[in-house]
């Protein structure tokens, strides 16, 4: 009984928050991670790796930490970011 883990999202989906979210499919017991990307929809750079499983947060924060610390974003990005996000989901993403 093989399970298919890694199931990546992006932000090019439906409406803006990912093919995921589209195919509700964000609690999906095979998902190891999503990967939100912050380019064309949210109009900024960048992206962030969200994970539940323990395994995977300690792995990447042992064996990634230069690549963490070496892109973090500035802080006017984290602004334009989250702008994007409110907007995407709130009344006005909707029109």
């Amino acid at each position: 009984n093989r399970r298919d883990l890694g199931l990546m999202n992006d932000m090019e989906g439906v409406g803006g928050t990912g093919v995921l979210a589209a195919l509700n499919l964000e609690s999906h017991p095979a998902l190891l991670a999503t990967i939100y990307t912050f380019g064309k929809a949210a109009g900024c750079h960048g992206a962030v790796i969200c994970c539940s499983s323990n395994v995977l947060k300690d792995y990447l924060l042992n064996y990634a930490r230069p690549f963490i610390y070496s892109t973090s974003l500035p802080l006017h990005s984290l602004a334009t970011i989250r702008c994007s996000y409110e907007t995407m989901i709130g009344s006005s993403g909707e029109d």
